[in-house]
């Protein structure tokens, strides 16, 4: 007990068994490795399943904050990504006869974006997609409990919000004034996964799963937008 006293003392805790000892997953994958009962330790400290992000404050130690990891947009992970000529054909119809309008009444944060400029639209539950920007695009952000960034080109952001102040960083501040036309998400109905992916009309992968809401604003193209989200945002 004492060598491990020496290096790890704090983490011995008397009880009326005696001791309780207990460390962290680092410190135990290091130890195997030193032991030479582990042959490699992960440079990765959370389990299975989950990832870092950031760090955390537990016991008075800073320790990695580990999360679950979202859902994978890797076409390994699905048998199929559906074009987005496929989506059009099989919800278009749909939408145009059952589909209702939505206004979009949140207001936005919008800044030039860099040119060739990757954003990762993260919503609620799910890594949805990732588009890579052109020179004059804008990074728009939902301020929605997500806070999810996308992408648009200046005609889009002048035809769908109306400018409300700039901001001292070089952004600002945007009301929407757009619509979309939607239906819910049912699988059962065409037959089609709970959870699939599809091109989305910037050509990356999109993840659709049941309840979503599948939308369009010209007729011209389909995509996706996270119901809780769509809920935060549309009425």
């Amino acid at each position: 007990m004492n060598k491990f006293s020496s290096k790890f003392g704090s983490q011995l805790t008397k009880t009326a068994n005696g001791y309780k000892f207990s460390i962290t997953k680092q410190e135990w994958l290091s130890l195997g490795k030193k032991a030479g009962w582990m042959k490699e330790a992960k440079e990765d400290p959370c389990w299975e399943g989950y990832e870092k992000f950031g760090t955390k404050k537990k016991n008075g130690k800073i320790v990695p904050n580990c999360i679950k990891k979202k859902a994978s947009l890797d076409k390994e992970s699905y048998s199929k990504v559906w074009t987005q000529q496929e989506m059009y054909k099989i919800f278009m119809p749909y939408i145009k006869e059952e589909g209702e309008k939505y206004e979009k009444y949140s207001k936005v944060i919008a800044r030039p974006a860099n040119d060739n400029e990757k954003v990762d639209t993260v919503t609620s539950d799910v890594k949805e997609t990732t588009n890579t920007s052109k020179s004059g695009d804008y990074i728009v952000t939902n301020l929605t409990g997500a806070k999810e960034k996308y992408i648009i080109s200046a005609e889009k952001l002048n035809s769908r919000y109306k400018k409300i102040k700039d901001n001292p960083d070089g952004s600002a501040l945007y009301q929407s004034i757009g619509h979309v036309f939607a239906v819910q998400y049912n699988p059962k109905r065409h037959d089609l996964p709970i959870k699939l992916l599809f091109e989305a009309p910037w050509k990356e992968n999109m993840f659709l799963k049941e309840g979503d809401m599948i939308c369009t604003t010209d007729y011209k193209e389909v995509y996706r937008i996270d119901q809780k989200e769509f809920q935060e945002t549309y009425k």
